[in-house]
């Protein structure tokens, strides 16, 4: 025989239901939290803070590269340190309120690029008498240009920006020691640091001495 169900049985069974909540869907009820700050930004890590809203005292982090996820966290502080990214690439940072129920909030976010790394393995392949060229390996990363620059002790000779993977000065003293710096750019404009090398030009046709750091 069916058993028949009453309207207070249903109506708990409903609210039964309805208690199953996905953590995973913003609650708009819940407070955000206030403006997400990149701190500082380097080749490899990111430290970012943001304002707690009040009575809320966990936050989940998440960040993402490509478009997809690449990690997410919580923590009892209104910053965080982000570490083990890869250089040069762009992430997009993510965080959100939490409840005591664990119940998430909009999430506020900033996306940033790391800073890049220097060109790889440059070296400098040829010198005469007035002039240097060099050629380098370019980082896992995309890059916009390269800025070399010729400098003779403190003074600035030459420079260049280049989206080749090779460099040629020309119009140099001979018998002079230049050092060749080189930086990676990305399209936002952040710049690495120098990589260094050095070269004497040679006082006379024929010969030549490079000089490595």
């Amino acid at each position: 025989m069916d058993r028949h169900i009453s309207e207070d049985e249903a109506f708990e069974d409903a609210s039964d239901l309805l208690g199953e909540e996905d953590n995973s869907v913003a609650n708009t009820d819940v407070p955000a939290p206030g403006d997400l700050t990149l701190q500082s930004i380097s080749t490899h890590s990111a430290v970012l803070i943001w304002d707690p809203p009040e009575g809320i005292d966990t936050f989940g982090l998440s960040f993402f590269t490509d478009g997809e996820q690449a990690e997410t966290r919580t923590t009892n502080s209104n910053s965080a340190e982000v570490e083990k990214l890869k250089p040069g690439t762009e992430y997009t940072f993510s965080v959100a309120s939490v409840t005591e129920k664990d119940r998430w909030s909009s999430p506020v976010t900033v996306t940033t690029h790391t800073k890049p790394v220097p060109p790889e393995r440059i070296q400098v392949n040829h010198v005469s008498a007035d002039s240097v060229s060099l050629r380098w390996e370019s980082p896992d990363f995309p890059v916009w240009e390269y800025h070399v620059t010729c400098w003779q002790g403190d003074e600035l000779v030459q420079e260049m920006a280049t989206k080749s993977q090779d460099a040629v000065f020309n119009s140099l003293l001979p018998g002079v020691k230049y050092s060749i710096a080189v930086t990676t750019v990305l399209e936002n404009g952040s710049e690495s640091k120098m990589a260094t090398r050095y070269a004497h030009t040679s006082k006379s046709p024929g010969f030549f001495i490079v000089a490595k750091n």
